[in-house]
C-alpha cells in the first residue's frame, strides 16, 4: 500500500479518486472504503481535522454485520477498527484526548469481538502510539509487550519490530536509557527490513527522547535531523511540531545558554501545531515554551503563552500534559 510506503501524496490523491468512483456509483460499501482510504492518509499528512470528516463519516456507515468480509477483501484489517484506532488520534491531536480514550478502547474492543488477528494487531499498534500520546507509560508497555506476543504468533514481522521499538521506548521512560536505544535501534533496523517507512518520524523520536534522557543531546539532534528528512521527503507531517519541539529541548540540553536557538524551535512548533489544529501538539511545545520564559525571568509571557492554549481545553485534565499546564500555571500567579 502506498501509505505503508509513507508516498502520502499518492495514497491520497488515490483515495480521492475511490471515494469519487464509489460516490457516483452510490454504493455503500465502497463509500465505506473511500473514506476509509482516507482518513489515515489525513492523519498522516498532519491534516487531522479533515481527517475527522471521513471518519464520522465511516462510523455512521459501517456495520459489524454487514462489514466483517471487508478485512479479507480490502486492506487486510476491519474498516471499523480502523475508523476507531485512526479517530483517537485525531481526537488526541485535536485537543480531546478523553474522546480519543474512548474510541482506542472501542478500537480494541471491536478488534476482539471480531476476532480477527490482523484487526488485533494493528489496533494494538495504535493503542500503543495513543497511549504514548497521553504518556501513559505502563499502558504502552502493556500493549506493546501483546503486540510482540500476537505479531510472533502470526509472523507479522513489521508489527513485531514495532512492538520492539515502543516497548524499547518504555525502558527510556523508566530510566534505563542505553537499554532504550539498544533495543529501539535493533527494532528500526527489522522495521527497516520490511520495507515499510510509515511511522518511522514517531520511532526516530523515541530515540532522539531517549538521548534526551541519558544526557546524548548531540546524538538526538543527528536523530531529529534524521526524522525532519523523512518528514519532508514523505510529506508524514503528523509529528512535525513534535520533532521541532524536541530539538528545541535537546538545543538547550547541548548549548544551556544559547536560548536563542530553542525559543526559535518551540515558537515554530507552536505554529505548525496551530496551522495543523494540532491543539495537544500546541500545548506540549507552549508548555516547553513557557518552562524557558519562567527560566529566564519572563514569567508574565509565560503564563499568557501557556494559559492561552490550556484555557482552551474543556476535557482530558488527568493527563499528563494538562497536569503539568495546570502544575506551572497555578506557580506563576496573574500578575507576578
Amino acid at each position: 500500500m502506498a501509505s505503508h510506503r509513507a508516498s502520502a501524496g499518492t495514497a491520497l490523491e488515490l483515495g480521492r479518486e475511490l471515494l469519487a468512483l464509489a460516490e457516483r456509483l452510490d454504493d455503500p460499501a465502497l463509500l465505506l472504503e473511500g473514506h476509509h482510504a482516507l482518513w489515515p492518509v489525513l492523519v498522516w499528512l498532519g491534516s487531522a481535522d479533515a481527517a475527522r470528516r471521513h471518519l464520522d463519516q465511516g462510523m455512521a456507515l459501517y456495520d459489524k454485520a454487514r462489514h466483517q468480509s471487508h478485512a479479507f477483501v480490502y486492506g487486510g484489517h476491519d474498516p471499523g477498527v480502523c475508523c476507531r484506532k485512526v479517530a483517537s488520534w485525531a481526537s488526541w491531536i485535536l485537543g480531546y484526548p478523553a474522546r480519543g480514550l474512548e474510541e482506542s478502547v472501542a478500537s480494541l474492543r471491536l478488534a476482539t469481538e471480531l476476532a480477527h488477528p490482523t484487526s488485533i494487531i494493528v489496533a494494538l499498534v495504535w493503542a500503543c502510539v495513543f497511549r504514548d500520546l497521553r504518556r501513559e507509560v505502563h499502558e504502552v508497555r502493556e500493549h506493546a509487550r501483546a503486540l510482540i506476543s500476537l505479531s510472533t504468533e502470526h509472523e507479522a514481522s513489521q508489527w513485531l519490530a514495532a512492538g520492539t521499538i515502543i516497548d524499547g521506548s518504555v525502558h527510556a521512560e523508566l530510566g534505563e536509557g542505553e537499554v532504550a536505544i539498544t533495543q529501539i535501534r535493533r527494532g528500526l533496523a527489522a522495521y527497516g527490513s520490511t520495507g515499510a517507512h510509515l511511522f518511522v518520524p514517531y520511532f526516530l523520536s523515541l530515540v532522539a527522547r531517549a538521548c534526551l534522557k541519558i544526557g546524548q543531546p548531540h546524538e538526538g539532534l543527528r536523530v531529529i535531523g534524521k526524522a525532519l528528512e523523512r518528514v519532508r521527503t514523505t510529506g508524514e507531517r503528523m509529528w512535525e511540531a513534535e520533532l521541532i519541539r524536541l530539538e528545541g529541548e535537546l538545543r538547550l540540553a547541548a548549548s544551556p545558554d544559547d536560548v536563542a536557538e530553542a525559543l526559535d524551535c518551540f515558537g515554530r512548533a507552536i505554529e505548525i501545531a496551530r496551522r495543523q489544529a494540532a491543539r495537544s501538539w500546541e500545548l506540549r511545545a507552549a508548555l516547553s515554551l513557557a518552562r524557558l520564559l519562567v527560566a529566564e525571568g519572563r514569567r508574565d509571557e509565560a503564563r499568557r503563552t501557556l494559559g492561552g492554549v490550556y484555557d482552551w481545553f474543556t476535557e482530558g485534565f488527568d493527563t499528563a500534559d494538562l497536569q503539568d499546564a495546570k502544575a506551572l500555571l497555578e506557580a506563576l500567579p496573574t500578575g507576578c
